[in-house]
């Protein structure tokens, strides 16, 4: 039955995303997954994965926002560009520590999806809690 249905439809690996149109065998050929035909939800439940998707994206935004407003502020009160730049490193740092787990975890969604619900919280928890902390550490950086 698996092969009869993937002979006219076009469905992605549930773990890795490679197309499996035409499979013969039971298994991903990319990850080597066994795969079976089952009933399931048309719409996946989306809410842990999306919400570990805004935590990133808060943190990655904010960053961006000041990396790129912070010089304009500065620049008003000093010409010392040296000193301006210095204030505006802890935001472009942040801008890296926040943007890359956010591509990682856009990149991974077939995984993540994959996940347990209660994993997958947990996982959309402690990205909020990473952005929280690279902002108060880029805070903190600038108070030195």
């Amino acid at each position: 039955m698996l092969r009869e249905f993937l002979e006219h439809v076009d469905e992605p690996c549930p773990r890795c995303g490679y197309s499996l149109r035409g499979l013969q065998e039971p298994e991903c050929p990319e990850c080597g997954e066994s795969l079976c035909l089952r009933v399931s939800l048309a719409e996946p439940r989306m809410s842990a994965f999306i919400a570990g998707l805004l935590g990133l994206s808060f943190g990655a935004g904010w960053f961006v926002v000041s990396a790129v407003v912070g010089p304009l502020f500065w620049s008003g009160y000093s010409d010392d560009w040296p000193e301006i730049l210095r204030r505006d490193l802890p935001f472009v740092a942040g801008a890296c520590a926040c943007g890359a787990p956010l591509a990682v975890w856009i990149a991974q969604r077939h995984r993540l999806r994959s996940l347990p619900c209660g994993a997958l919280t947990c996982v959309a928890i402690g990205c909020w809690m990473w952005s929280g902390l690279c902002v108060a550490g880029a805070e903190f950086l600038l108070l030195l």
